[in-house]
């Protein structure tokens, strides 16, 4: 869960209409009159922070709809934003302070934040829009619709819903959110483009490795939409008992290997394939993205990368690719952003969850980056990662022989931090990759990539001179 006190946060202006978008909640204070504001924490979840400071300010029960973008909102961070939540319970009382005002009422001289009335007028303006009326989510009154949906749809599993939820994550074509039904909790989730093949990953998942995720109840294809229930355990990352972690390792191997047989039908489904990642057009591609990265840090940045390593970077990531091809390792199930928030583990099971990155390729990646996590549990270098890892290597070598598991792992911290940056890279390119934040997270990434080429070559040294 969020921290409770944070030290870093953000504005958030609501836009709280009532059923008929006519009328809104309006503050108002020695006649000035505002738009309602929270502050909620910086990069954590919007609508869970949003729902909970209104009640906790107004003793208003909402459901986040979307936010809404002004000119102002477009500038940075530093600016106020806003979100239109609705109310769940018609004419609620409001509080000293607050009451309800006609939209039409509400002249832009009202306010001395122009902002606000701009705001009001994207809200109407997005009431109006076909893209979000066509949309799950990004209009009013869908939370209605979809409690409708949700005990008719558990009925016929003796699940029972009587009205308490947790609304996580909230756009116009994506949803997350906990419902309180009996005998236990189900999740809802919906998702939008660009994961809309987590939809199709995720049954194709229940069906065939239903012992290595959640339980699947029903699904909704118009909402890309799935119900699955909760599972009775903890998440990997409040857990700091090695040996669940050793078991949340050795739980993914066996889902690997299981998968190898299985990896054209998640390819189908919309799994990655990291042969197109990997191909050589696509590397080609990445490092002449690099070489334009590199020459723009030159003179703003620590000297940790140059133009002249980005050759030798190229020609050791295609021998590896080569290596990890030949390794004898079958392409298996894999995820490009695993993390410990992904595992659900207990001393009796272990499930995984959130397959938006899944792909097809060489499987070992994925545990690299669930080490990430853990390293930031018990620091880096703990001596316990060697369990972990072992525990993960062993599982492989009941299939696969000893030699070409422990060769393969040795690759796989370089090939994993290529796969990433590559990932990031193609995903953001149809947005422009002109952002700075952007820029220096990959820049970052070619830093990183630079020293595990490093590491591995000099392991590889160290080898033959020992032999």
């Amino acid at each position: 869960m969020p921290q409770p006190h944070p030290t870093q946060t953000d504005r958030w202006r609501v836009i709280i209409p009532n059923k008929s978008a006519s009328e809104i909640v309006i503050f108002e204070e020695s006649n000035n009159l505002s738009l309602p504001e929270v502050n909620i924490p910086q990069h954590q979840r919007v609508a869970w922070h949003l729902n909970a400071e209104v009640r906790r300010n107004w003793n208003l029960d909402v459901i986040s709809i979307i936010p809404v973008e002004t000119s102002a909102s477009l500038n940075g961070d530093a600016v106020v934003q806003y979100h239109v939540v609705e109310p769940l319970t018609a004419n609620a009382p409001l509080p000293r302070g607050l009451r309800w005002m006609s939209i039409s009422a509400l002249t832009p001289e009202l306010f001395p934040d122009a902002e606000d009335h701009n705001a009001l007028r994207a809200f109407l303006a997005t009431l109006s829009s076909s893209a979000n009326k066509d949309t799950p989510f990004g209009h009013l009154g869908w939370f209605d619709e979809l409690a409708a949906w949700l005990r008719e749809a558990i009925a016929p599993f003796s699940f029972e819903w009587e009205h308490g939820f947790t609304q996580f994550q909230a756009s116009a074509s994506f949803s997350l959110i906990r419902f309180e039904t009996k005998p236990r909790p189900l999740w809802f989730k919906a998702v939008g483009d660009p994961n809309t093949r987590e939809f199709r990953i995720t049954q194709e998942l229940a069906k065939r490795y239903s012992e290595f995720v959640p339980r699947l109840l029903v699904v909704r294809p118009k909402w890309n939409a799935w119900l699955a229930e909760e599972c009775l355990s903890r998440s990997l990352n409040e857990i700091k008992e090695i040996e669940l972690w050793r078991k949340a390792s050795r739980t993914l191997a066996e889902l690997q290997i299981a998968s190898a047989a299985g990896a054209g039908e998640l390819l189908r489904a919309g799994a990655h394939d990291l042969k197109t990642l990997f191909s050589l057009p696509v590397v080609n591609r990445f490092f002449t993205v690099a070489e334009t990265l590199t020459q723009q840090s030159i003179g703003t940045t620590a000297p940790e990368l140059s133009l002249t390593d980005l050759p030798a970077m190229k020609a050791k990531v295609l021998e590896l690719l080569i290596q990890a091809e030949n390794s004898g390792i079958p392409d298996a199930l894999g995820h490009l952003d695993l993390n410990a928030g992904n595992a659900v583990v207990s001393s009796e099971h272990c499930v995984y969850l959130d397959w938006a990155e899944t792909y097809i390729g060489p499987p070992f990646l994925t545990l690299e980056y669930l080490l990430q996590s853990f390293g930031r549990a018990f620091g880096r270098h703990s001596p316990e990662e060697h369990s972990v890892v072992e525990a993960y290597l062993t599982a492989w070598e009941r299939s696969a022989p000893s030699n070409h598991v422990r060769e393969t792992w040795t690759v796989s911290p370089a090939l994993a931090v290529f796969a990433y940056a590559q990932r990031c890279l193609l995903a953001a390119e149809p947005y422009g990759l002109g952002s700075p934040r952007f820029t220096d997270y990959l820049r970052a990434l070619l830093r990183r990539l630079k020293r595990e080429l490093v590491r591995f070559t000099e392991s590889k040294a160290g080898a033959r001179s020992c032999s």
